[in-house]
Parts: structure tokens; sequence; C-alpha cells
């Protein structure tokens, strides 16, 4: 009996992957009256840690290079630099660096400041509520449309805009938002938590460019 079970459990996991997802289906707009000028574009990776996580570094002799270096960058000793991002990190940088070069910034030419985004504060919560029901039903329920799982991701975030002389110009933050997801057969995802933080990332983003929006032309002039 208990092998049956859980080979219908994986049976029924399996299924549970019916629908795709990709960060970039759908980016945030601005409808600037035109695009700043070029600036140096960085994330700071470390702050989102709290929502994104980050691999193992399997390295040795790994320095953190100071000053704004330090958002987008891991130094080794050995003179290279490389990348152990999550998934969820690399969404999240594959939607700053979109929403900032199709909505927001010139890509080419003279950069005259540098922009910095950060999360402010945030949490990825899992609900393994319905995963105990699951088991409990055998996962009957499930094939009629009952979810497996949810996660609920909430953020705030931040973004800076320093001029050349390394001063920080104008910043804006997003209120809070918060998105969930689910988990399940037909309609959820297999992984729900990927959704939410790109889903959440994307609403701050899109709160931050009705924002510059509103102040454009004051924000243009300071990199003129």
């Amino acid at each position: 009996m208990k092998k049956n079970f859980f080979a219908f459990l994986l049976v029924a996991v399996s299924l549970v992957g019916c629908r795709s997802y990709s960060a970039l289906e759908t980016t945030p707009t601005a409808q600037l009256p035109g695009k700043l000028p070029a600036m140096e574009v960085v994330l700071d990776e470390q702050s989102f840690a709290t929502v994104a996580g980050y691999e193992n570094h399997e390295s040795t002799g790994v320095a953190i290079t100071p000053g704004w270096g330090y958002y987008s960058t891991i130094a080794l000793t050995e003179s290279s630099t490389r990348s152990y991002a999550s998934a969820d990190l690399n969404n999240i940088k594959s939607l700053y660096l979109a929403n900032m070069y199709n909505n927001l910034i010139t890509k080419i030419g003279e950069k005259r400041g540098t922009v910095v985004c950060r999360l402010v504060s945030g949490k990825d919560k899992p609900n393994y509520g319905f995963t105990v029901l699951s088991g409990f039903t055998l996962c009957i329920p499930n094939l009629f449309g009952m979810p497996f799982a949810s996660t609920t991701t909430n953020m705030v975030v931040e973004m800076d805009f320093i001029d050349a002389n390394n001063n920080i110009v104008a910043t804006y933050q997003s209120k809070e938002h918060k998105v969930k997801k689910y988990a399940a057969m037909y309609w959820g995802y297999d992984d729900p938590s990927e959704v939410t933080i790109a889903e959440t990332f994307k609403l701050c983003l899109e709160d931050i460019n009705t924002q510059i929006k509103s102040d454009y032309a004051q924000l243009n002039a300071l990199f003129q």
C-alpha cells in the first residue's frame, strides 16, 4: 500500500508543471517623454538574498570589492569573476536590466551616472499546508484541482540615481507589493516561488517607473 501511494504521489507531482513561466513574458512599462542619458546599471545582489538566495561559492580567497562595485561583482584573488547566482536572482537581474534599457535609460553613450536597485524589505514564504493534506488524502483532491502548495512573496524595492560625483541625487521607493501563487495540476506552477518573486519585483519596478515618469523633467536635467 505504501509503495503504491508513493508511486501515485510521484506521478501526481510530475503532472504539476502543466503551466510554464518565463520572467520576461511581460516587462514593466514606463512611457516616459524620452529616455534618460546612459548610466551604469547596478543591482545590489546581496540585498535580494532574503528572497532570491544564492548557491554556494566553491572558491578560495574571496574578497568583496569595496564601494559601489560591491553590489554587482565578487572579485577573486586569482583575478577572475565567477557567478553563482540562484535562478531567482537571475530572473530579477534580467527583469531589472530589461526595465532599465527598454523603458528608462539610453543604452549607448557616455555614462552620466549610476542607477542602483536594492531590496529594502522582502520575504519569500512557502506554505505546505496543502502538501500535508495531499499526503493524507492520497492526492485524490489534487486530481480535481486542489493545490499541492502555495508561496507568497512580498517586497519593497528602492532605486538610487547617483551622479558622476558619486552623490545620490534622487531616490525612489516602491510601496510594498505582494503576490501569491500555487503549485497545482492543470492551472498551477511547478515552482510557484519562481513566479511570485519575479511578479512581485515587476510590480515594484512598475511602481518606481510611475514615480520617475512624474519626475522625469527634473531627473533628466540632473544628468545632462
